[in-house]
């Protein structure tokens, strides 16, 4: 029996095309309570590792409390500040993968990281994927493969040796055992 643990990745591309447009959810006003993601033109780029949001839209996006926004351009979900700060973050269940535990997801040279809500790295890039922390701990893979996706958008993660980390990072469950093999505790 195959095991496999899915990711569903979602593409705006064609709700919102075009090197210029991006998406993001706008600042509540009196009008609009309760603003939804909508795409924006002539909004921003994402060159070589730089994002550059106009003036403009910079000024429209509705940052949360925590001062951070989700933000979508050139095909790459971010979390922005109102700064300039920014953190390219995997792109997860229709959106930009969400902080768990006051941690996200990102990839750095093909290997997933961990970044707390102040946009810090707290869990160095070395595993092939990674899940969300939950209960302290991240379930966390090497040597697995990312598929291709299936007709419903998801990515099956198979193969390698899976194990659990803390939030320093710090294996609590050795990275050594098949993937449908894992202890849990």
């Amino acid at each position: 029996m195959r095991v496999a643990i899915l990711i569903f990745i979602f593409s705006f591309t064609s709700y919102v095309s075009g090197e210029d447009r991006c998406a993001y959810f706008p600042k509540r006003t009196e009008v609009n309570a309760y603003p939804e993601w909508q795409p924006f033109e002539n909004c921003a780029v994402y060159i070589n590792g730089v994002l550059e949001i106009s003036p403009n839209n910079t000024m429209n996006i509705g940052f949360g409390s925590s001062g951070l926004a989700p933000f979508w351009v050139s095909g790459q979900h971010f979390y922005v500040k109102a700064n300039s700060d920014f953190l390219p973050v995997i792109s997860y269940d229709n959106g930009a993968d969400i902080f768990r535990e006051d941690l996200v997801r990102t990839v750095i040279d093909g290997k997933i990281s961990y970044f707390n809500s102040n946009l810090k790295m707290v869990v160095a890039p070395k595993y092939d994927w990674g899940w969300p922390f939950s209960n302290g701990k991240a379930l966390v893979c090497l040597g697995c493969i990312i598929e291709k996706p299936d007709g419903n958008g998801h990515k099956p993660v198979t193969g390698g040796l899976w194990g659990y980390i803390d939030k320093a990072g710090k294996e609590v469950i050795p990275v050594k055992y098949k993937q449908n093999e894992v202890p849990s505790e």
